[in-house]
């Protein structure tokens, strides 16, 4: 779908994915969520509602180098999938997701049970035990999100085929614009 230019914004560069905040857009049922940036534009791309499938995401991947382990005698190995509970967001519940480390030189990778909504790369994952939650094992930075509606493998994907990195233009439908600064 075409977006259609709603309002203005003082620069995309002050807005996150998921952000609700601060759009000074009304006249919608629902609130108006960032679903993606184009910053060469400086344009936001905005949905109606948390549940907009331009939110939601099923997993993500970190490069090996922006993973950092509290307990690395706890770090399974590469290829071998480890049942966590992890979050990517303050305070948010912590979620039942399975790690996998990539083997030398490909991404960790974090897929979650259920569906999240407002995982954005440049945000920060950390991953507990899986019996308790009560001891951090480790975090690394989001490179890369997974839309929910894909099966693709983080391995074998670049943006256009189900991974989408910082600040890439989510095309969903019922999508909207807040243009360019005022």
């Amino acid at each position: 779908a075409d977006a259609v230019e709603i309002g203005t914004h003082p620069g995309a560069h002050f807005f996150t994915i998921g952000q609700r905040r601060g759009l000074n857009v009304g006249g919608h049922v629902e609130p108006l969520f960032v679903i993606g940036k184009d910053m060469e534009r400086n344009a936001l791309y905005v949905g109606e509602s948390d549940r907009h499938p331009g939110l939601i995401r099923s997993g993500l991947s970190m490069a090996s180098e922006d993973v950092h382990w509290i307990r690395p005698d706890r770090a399974p190995e590469p290829a071998a999938p480890m049942k966590v509970l992890a979050r990517f967001r303050y305070r948010q519940p912590l979620q039942p997701a399975t790690l996998t480390m990539g083997t030398p030189g490909e991404p960790v990778t974090l897929v979650f049970e259920s569906p999240q909504s407002g995982i954005a790369s440049g945000q920060f994952a950390a991953w507990h035990d899986a019996e308790t939650g009560e001891e951090v094992l480790g975090s690394g930075v989001i490179a890369c999100v997974r839309r929910a509606d894909s099966n693709a493998d983080f391995q074998q994907v670049g943006v256009a085929g189900g991974c989408i990195a910082a600040d890439t233009v989510s095309q969903e439908p019922g999508q909207e614009a807040v243009n360019t600064h005022a």
